[in-house]
Parts: C-alpha cells; structure tokens; sequence
C-alpha cells in the first residue's frame, strides 16, 4: 500500500504576507539594471564612424532571401539608411535548413586593425508588424591571429533583443 500525502503552504487567507508575494507576470526587465545598459555608459574616449550610410559603399546583403538598399524613408542621422529587407518564410527551404527568412548586411572592412577599439555601436530601427519579440544576431568575424568565430562558431557572435519600431542602439 502507498500513502501519498500533498502539504500544500500558502500565505495567511486575506493579506498576504510579504514572504509570499510573487512578482507580476510576465517580468518587466529594467534596462538601466542590465549589463548591456552599464557597458553603453562606459566613457568612450575616440570613435571611428565606419559608415555614414549615404552610400552602399562595403556594405553587401548576403542571406537566402530578401535585398539590401540605401532607404531615405527613416533615418537616424543624416538622409539614409540601410534598408533590409526579407520574406519571413520561403518558398523552399534554403539548401538543408528551415525555410524562415534569412538576410543579412555585411560590411567589408578588409584587413582592418581594430585592437586599440572596445565596441562597436550601431543603430537599427525593426520595422516587423505584429512581431512580439524581434532580435538580431550580429557576428564578428576575423582573419586576424584569434579567428572569429571560432570553429565552434561561439567567439564574436551576439544576440540581442530588439524594441519594434523604434530605433535601438546595438552595442
């Protein structure tokens, strides 16, 4: 014979008890408690500007669907910005993967020595209708003597989530 027994706990009936509150869900996160938000506060001491985006110049779109193009519709500074634009699903699926949209923009910057810089920031404006969560995945790669990403594809790549239609600074 198995006797189960279930105790079940719970604050006191009425007002509970400050020991049994639960916080509200889902979670709000608070961005100024984030470390994204404390490394964008880091004193920066010089910048390079890479691109001012008046032009295509090194920037190429790479992916299985989609176009890249100079746009003068939004703009974070200056007349244009870089303008992505891609299916969220295919018709097929690209040569053995999941048939979800997928483009990219690359920007060559060929034998660049980046050692002295700390961060790169760049700015971007998802313009997703009816998307709840959007989210970018930026990749670093080098050539250099540490190879990026690495042949586990773990070292220089990024994810982070993105507020829809509204500019985000990416850092």
């Amino acid at each position: 014979m198995v006797i189960v027994i279930f105790a079940l706990f719970s604050c006191k009936t009425g007002n509970q008890t400050e020991c049994c509150k639960l916080p509200c869900m889902p979670m709000t996160a608070i961005y100024e408690h984030s470390l994204e938000y404390a490394w964008s506060q880091k004193e920066v001491f010089e910048s390079k500007l890479l691109s001012d985006m008046e032009t295509m110049g090194a920037w190429v779109h790479r992916g299985a669907y989609g176009s890249l193009a100079l746009s003068d519709e939004k703009a974070q500074q200056g007349r244009h910005s870089l303008l992505i634009e891609s299916p969220t699903k295919g018709p097929e699926p690209p040569r053995g993967g999941r048939p979800w949209g997928n483009a990219g923009a690359f920007l060559n910057v060929d034998n660049e020595d980046w050692t002295d810089w700390n961060r790169i920031t760049f700015w971007i404006y998802p313009d997703l209708p009816g998307f709840k969560l959007v989210s970018i995945n930026t990749i670093l790669y080098n050539e250099g003597e540490t190879r990026i990403p690495n042949m586990n594809g773990k070292l220089g790549v990024n994810f982070q989530m993105l507020e829809n239609q509204k500019w985000n600074m990416v850092t």
